[in-house]
């Protein structure tokens, strides 16, 4: 039985969300549901929902930038594993 990891993408390009919707795919021996949000806001919304074990954030969205979005977003993280 494969492991199945949930991933909140929070990142304001449909191209590049498309993009890492392929490269977790091609993996095999493990299934991915990717939530993806294309703003801070949202992505903190679906955060609190749970469920999420790991989270790919981008740094430049349309409504937070740079290290203030990372803060904001590992203060409601509560120990998932946060790549930027």
């Amino acid at each position: 039985m494969k492991k199945t990891l949930t991933v909140l993408l929070i990142e304001d390009s449909p191209d590049y969300a498309e993009l890492v919707q392929q490269w977790l795919s091609i993996r095999s021996d493990m299934a991915f549901v990717l939530n993806w949000t294309d703003s801070l806001l949202a992505g903190l919304n679906r955060l609190e929902q749970g469920g999420v074990d790991v989270i790919l954030l981008d740094l430049g969205l349309p409504d937070s930038s740079g290290l203030g979005t990372f803060t904001r977003t590992k203060l409601k993280a509560s120990g998932v594993p946060l790549f930027s």
